[in-house]
């Protein structure tokens, strides 16, 4: 729950998608009274309505399957140093090595031989290690360091129904100890300040589309 996506792409969803998982988000709302809409805007932002969705220790990803998922997640924890290259105007490369002194090699390799045959070097480049106990799972982007303890693997994390119904009574108790929807929906991603309120700046744009939507 730690990577936002840019609030553009949300804004230019399709009713059509979301659509799909209307029931999901109801049968987990209505038993505990809470308004479903405050699901499905969570779940716009955190995972764009991708059951598949992970993030790890701060990096996202969209993979296309649970089997996609749970294979990167198994290969990020055998190469959890991330090399990232950001070029001008492209979309940020990524590569995973087993260790610090790897990628670094592999920078190095990288930007003499885009000094040699001509190509302009990164703009700027990133290696840091993914701490893979801290991945964000599923449609609401459950974190499994610290909500784990509920579930028999990050296999179940994935089944919607479970990861929607989870996500439902957090955000329900969130509510019940914070008073206000406001509160709740922050402290559902972050318990720091700042990262709260750049959360409600972009939740609660989503939140009102989709009422206009449902209306």
């Amino acid at each position: 729950m730690k990577q936002l996506p840019w609030l553009i792409l949300l804004l230019l969803s399709s009713n059509s998608a979301m659509a799909i998982h209307f029931d999901i988000f109801d049968k987990a709302a209505t038993p505990l009274g809470i308004d479903a809409t405050f699901l499905r805007a969570i779940c716009e932002i955190e995972s764009q309505r991708n059951p598949w969705a992970v993030n790890i220790n701060g990096e996202g990803f969209q993979p296309k399957s649970k089997a996609d998922a749970l294979t990167l997640i198994r290969s990020t924890q055998n190469r959890p140093w991330l090399l990232k290259l950001h070029y001008s105007g492209e979309e940020p490369i990524r590569s995973f090595f087993p260790s610090e002194s790897a990628a670094r090699s592999a920078l190095k390799s990288i930007l003499k031989a885009n000094q040699e045959i001509g190509i302009a070097s990164p703009k700027t480049t990133e290696i840091r290690w993914l701490d893979t106990r801290s991945t964000d799972i599923g449609l609401m982007q459950i974190n499994y360091l610290f909500h784990g303890r509920h579930f028999e693997s990050k296999d179940q994390l994935f089944d919607p129904e479970v990861n929607v119904g989870y996500a439902a009574k957090y955000l329900s108790d969130l509510l019940k100890r914070h008073g206000n929807w406001s509160k709740a929906v922050a402290h559902y991603h972050s318990n720091t300040l700042k990262y709260q309120t750049l959360y409600l700046s972009q939740f609660w744009p989503v939140y009102k589309k989709l009422v206009l939507e449902t209306n």
